[in-house]
This record gives structure tokens, sequence and C-alpha cells, in this order.
């Protein structure tokens, strides 16, 4: 899921951009638009988060992965990244570290949509008999 900023920056119209781009399925193009936002704001989460759906959509999953985790080193209260990045981990077949992923999601949004989800997807797991968690 991709998310708007508040402020009026320049910044925040290039993230703008590139939502309006994902949502056309134009993944490259939306990629840009978010790598824009990030050089005008690189401590800026949110973003690095956006660029990473970007980039799992475009089949970029090396990338995805290191835009997540600067996300949620940003922003370890993010929620919906670390919910993003336990999916990416479980389509890569770390299912251990989906799960720690979800746990995290779990601790921080434990009545949230975000915590429900990751608790979905840890029982969807478990049911499945991935990991040994």
């Amino acid at each position: 899921m991709l998310q708007a900023g508040h402020s009026g920056s320049e910044a925040e119209r290039h993230n703008q951009a590139g939502i309006a781009l994902y949502d056309q399925e134009q993944y490259p193009a939306a990629i840009e638009e978010f790598m824009k936002a990030i050089a005008l704001e690189p401590d800026n989460g949110l973003y690095h988060s956006n660029l990473a759906v970007a980039y799992q959509e475009a089949n970029q999953p090396e990338l995805a992965l290191a835009e997540y985790q600067k996300a949620v080193e940003i922003d370890p209260g993010d929620t919906t990244a670390l919910l993003n990045l336990g999916h990416l981990y479980a389509s890569l077949g770390q299912e251990e570290e989906a799960a720690e992923r979800w746990r995290q999601v779990m601790e921080k949004d434990a009545d949230g949509p975000d915590g429900d989800e990751a608790r979905r997807s840890l029982l969807a797991s478990k049911a499945n008999g991935e990991g040994k968690w």
C-alpha cells in the first residue's frame, strides 16, 4: 500500500506523482518519481517505503528489500513498512525473517489493522508448515 505525505513540498509532489504513476501500473516512471522525492528528503521513511512497493511490483525484490529496510531504519514504528517487509521475506522463502517482522508488527499495532494482518499472515504461514516458529 502506498502512502501520501502531508507537506506541500517539492519532495511530496514527486511522491504524489509516483503514487499516480504506480496506480497506472507505470512502475519504472513511479520509481523515478519516488527516487526524486528521496533525493530531496532522504530521511523520509514513507518515500523509501513507497519506492520499495514500486520495486516489488517491478519484480526487483532485492531493491525492494533494501528500501523497506531503510524505511524501518528511519522509522522503526512504521508498521506498514514492517508488514510489507514481512510479506517480501515470505515471498523470498525467508520464513523466519518474515515471522520476526510480523511479530514486531503485532507488538507495535496489537489492535490495529496492520497487527491483524500480521497475525493472519503468521497463522497462515504456520498452517502451511513454513518455518520453525
